[in-house]
């Protein structure tokens, strides 16, 4: 057993060592991922991210809608998560239409989705964000905020049908009557065949914030992500304050008083705290392991019961689950994708809503295009790619023209597109992440439009948010390791519990 313990002493140290910047990086920015609202109003300028962070020709989603005026088909609004833009010359000209109304936060004014639509004789524009959904006053140049269910909820998509517009936020329907003012109730959405279960990925996305059991859960991770930090510091300074060094001699003989009182602190705490909080430094390390590639493909596909997670809130079925959504005008079929599943309605928004398998393949990530063309053809695209599916079910890559090949959910595609639009004069783009936007047939090609201005390009800058995300999840370091960072967060994660592990070992080998 002695043997053992100088073992496993060793690996904790070494470990801690390997992992010491790593885990205090986690905490601090896995704690301030969990409350978006407190740096909300951060955002770091593209031109000072690493190599491959630009937003050159509309990449990373500075553009991923455009409505078109049926009045004037020069006139058409453009959205993305630099907020919106107005063009009044078919896409050569651009003026921000970032106004008073819009959230000054570059977070919460992202544009997930927008409309123009025609209500009593005039349009009127509607731009869902990630704060809320808002509408714009042409003559008083502003927006104003219209709350749904009272709050200001996470926009997904907003749709038209027959003489009513949908609202999807992350959880919930809403609908009103397409008349002024609009007043928004929320839609009952009923699954048909719901198993109640949530999606491993669900599952282990939401346990490694807590997010499981709300706000209460996020806060005693947020507990548990200080105690990471501090035992990070603890274990580094009593590294190098050994029992018997010269080093420590000398601080005791100059600082004797104060720093025996910090050893000493340092050392009960980094004990106590270590032990008390090693079940969820180990859930943190176990479910990042599993949220990464290559690490998350072993989970794809498989669920858990939620009546095995006690004091989780199961009343809404949809909730922090809804990605995107369609309206299927021939058919009368409401569409919707979410995490766990594409939902097709019976009939119109109420109805029943089944379960199906997509037609075309859409990336783990989710739909970020859901249309139907003219022709009444769908139009899927993720990360996967753009496809088109006819009524008989053949599917078709946009981009190439022929069917999809080696294409899975796991799998992105050669383009990962964000966003799709056609112009009057029948140009066709496709957004992309890194690329930005690529033309899809020949008219769009030789066209001259939808170029990114340089004002736009210049003040585009990345919510703080997001940044602390690519740092979380180790992709930031894309430049540096080239392929292989997929493997940081796995690495890590292992290492972690294996540090957890012997420090378990030893406070009980001590007792």
């Amino acid at each position: 057993m002695k043997r053992l313990y100088r073992i496993s002493k060793f690996l904790h140290k070494y470990s801690s060592l390997t992992l010491i910047v790593f885990l205090i990086w986690m905490s601090i920015s896995g704690i301030l991922m969990n409350h978006p609202e407190l740096i909300s109003g951060l955002s770091i300028p593209y031109k000072y991210l690493p190599d491959g962070y630009s937003a050159h020709n509309w990449a990373r989603s500075t553009l991923n809608n455009v409505q078109f005026s049926n009045d004037d088909q020069k006139l058409a609004y453009i959205g993305g998560f630099e907020g919106v833009w107005k063009t009044t010359d078919a896409g050569v000209n651009f003026s921000s239409l970032n106004v008073d109304g819009l959230p000054d936060s570059r977070y919460y004014r992202r544009v997930k989705s927008m409309m123009l639509t025609d209500i009593e004789g005039k349009e009127l524009l509607l731009a869902g964000t990630y704060g809320g959904l808002f509408a714009f006053d042409e003559q008083c140049k502003t927006w104003s905020n219209i709350k749904l269910g009272g709050k200001n909820s996470r926009i997904t998509r907003i749709l038209s049908f027959k003489d009513s517009l949908a609202v999807f936020t992350e959880s919930d329907a809403y609908v009103s009557h397409a008349k002024l003012p609009l007043r928004f109730d929320k839609a009952k959405l009923i699954r048909l065949d719901d198993d109640n279960k949530l999606t491993m990925v669900e599952f282990m996305f939401n346990l490694h914030t807590g997010e499981l059991w709300g706000l209460p859960g996020k806060l005693l991770f947020d507990v548990a992500g200080l105690i990471l930090l501090f035992l990070s510091i603890s274990g580094f300074f009593l590294w190098i304050t050994p029992k018997k060094s010269v080093f420590k001699l000398k601080l005791l003989e100059r600082y004797r008083k104060s720093r025996w009182t910090l050893y000493k602190f340092f050392t009960k705490y980094h004990l106590k705290l270590g032990i008390y909080s090693a079940l969820i430094l180990f859930i943190f390390g176990l479910t990042g392991f599993f949220m990464r590639p290559p690490m998350i493909a072993v989970i794809f596909g498989s669920d858990i019961d939620k009546s095995w997670i006690l004091g989780m809130d199961k009343s809404n079925p949809w909730n922090h689950r809804i990605r995107n959504a369609m309206y299927d005008v021939s058919r009368d079929k409401f569409i919707i994708d979410t995490k766990d599943g594409y939902w097709v309605s019976d009939n119109g928004l109420r109805g029943f809503y089944t379960q199906q398998a997509p037609p075309a393949p859409i990336f783990a990530m989710g739909a970020t295009v859901m249309e139907t063309d003219y022709t009444g053809n769908h139009l899927l695209g993720s990360f996967a790619g753009l496809f088109k599916v006819d009524y008989s079910g053949k599917i078709v890559d946009v981009s190439t023209g022929k069917a999809p090949y080696k294409v899975t959910a796991l799998r992105p595609g050669a383009n990962l597109v964000t966003g799709y639009f056609a112009t009057p004069d029948g140009e066709e783009f496709i957004a992309t992440h890194f690329a930005g936007l690529i033309p899809v047939n020949k008219k769009a090609s030789q066209s001259d439009k939808f170029l990114m201005p340089e004002h736009i390009l210049n003040s585009a800058e990345l919510p703080f948010w997001n940044f602390l995300f690519e740092l979380h999840n180790g992709r930031i370091f894309q430049s540096i390791l080239g392929p292989y960072h997929m493997l940081l967060i796995p690495l890590a994660s292992l290492i972690f519990m294996i540090l957890i592990i012997t420090g378990v070992f030893d406070w009980f080998y001590r007792r």
